[in-house]
């Protein structure tokens, strides 16, 4: 899949960059560096999500961090140098935000987001009250 390329700087939570829903994968590219030293993302998801991102294709060191509503972190990963980032988690049905920020250096990146409904695929429902009925 072909990265979106992103053309000004969302270097804030309130100017983050808007995904919109995030239901499969969506691919960014962008820079880091000394002159935007912060690009945020924000995305929501409709129900519970398996999530991951990856930040590749750097040639310098870049971080990055997933954040709840407020804008608090609720995870990052900081591998050094140009070695890529990775983060997965489960998440709930709300507003997130990805923070790609410089540690050192200037670097182009690729962001790829990933969601997937973490619901029943069988259609079973996940408690009493949604299980589904046999009856004939």
């Amino acid at each position: 899949m072909v990265a979106t390329p992103i053309v000004r700087n969302y270097d804030s939570l309130s100017a983050a960059f808007n995904v919109g829903e995030l239901e499969g994968v969506a691919n960014y590219s962008d820079f880091v560096g000394s002159s935007d030293t912060n690009d945020y993302y924000r995305f929501t998801l409709n129900s519970a999500s398996s999530f991951s991102l990856l930040l590749s294709g750097l040639n310098a060191d870049a971080d990055v961090q997933l954040l709840n509503s407020s804008g608090s972190v609720i995870t990052s990963s900081t591998a050094g140098g140009a070695a890529s980032e990775r983060i997965s988690r489960s998440l709930t049905a709300g507003m997130y935000y990805v923070r790609v920020y410089q540690f050192s250096g200037n670097t182009n990146y690729n962001l790829t987001l990933n969601a997937t409904p973490s619901g029943p695929p069988d259609g079973a429902g996940d408690s009493l009250s949604t299980a589904r009925n046999w009856a004939r």
